[in-house]
């Protein structure tokens, strides 16, 4: 799509069955250092569409480029490695810190056996730092 777009979608649709909701025909684009917001009334699809951007949710229509490349021409892990979701719902009783959080988007960026490096929790405090 866009030379300047970082992520973007086009012609995006994903309808629930019996609730009447989902998001029908959506194009967007963000592009590389944006802030943006996603506004609108309850059940307007807004959390669809994040999720749908993060590969949580499978969009019926449309498609997704990161960086200008079909993410469907993409590994789960190279997505992974480049996008990150954290869900608005998360149960209160979940004991990460902030720290554990961020440390466990480093999971795809793990090596063949899975432990976390050096650079990792310098990956973690520079973006704490950033913060």
């Amino acid at each position: 799509m866009s030379d300047q777009a970082l992520l973007s979608g086009s012609g995006l649709t994903l309808r629930f069955a019996g609730s009447g909701g989902g998001v029908t025909g959506v194009d967007c684009s963000v592009a590389r250092g944006a802030v943006i917001g996603i506004v609108g009334p309850n059940g307007a699809g807004k959390s669809t569409l994040l999720r749908m951007m993060a590969h949580v949710l499978k969009p019926e229509s449309g498609e997704f480029w990161l960086e200008d490349v079909a993410t469907r021409d993409l590994s789960a892990r190279l997505i992974a490695q480049r996008l990150a979701y954290v869900p608005q719902d998360l149960p209160v009783d979940v004991p990460f810190t902030v720290y554990d959080l961020l440390l466990s988007g480093r999971f795809p960026h793990l090596g063949i056996l899975g432990a976390e490096t050096r650079a990792d929790y310098s990956a973690v405090d520079e973006a704490l730092t950033a913060l």
